[in-house]
């Protein structure tokens, strides 16, 4: 199987950049997400995690949450 080259390379590259913008942006969001609900006053420990790993299972598929929660240090 032949290399893309020229413009069916660029094509991918900037499909791949463009993946990782939203992989980085829905991290992102995560990180703020979750950095909300730990100071939730509010809430008690266990309410915190549940609200937590409601809000990861809400917007990341099993796949993900496995990376969201290793990158989080969850």
């Amino acid at each position: 199987m032949a290399c893309p080259s020229g413009p069916a390379l660029s094509k991918r590259l900037r499909a791949e950049d463009e993946a990782e913008a939203r992989w980085q942006a829905r991290l992102a969001q995560a990180r703020e997400q979750v950095h909300a609900l730990q100071q939730a006053a509010h809430l008690s420990e266990p309410q915190r995690r549940d609200a937590i790993e409601g809000w990861i299972a809400g917007h990341f598929d099993e796949r993900e949450r496995w990376r969201v929660k290793a990158l989080l240090g969850l």
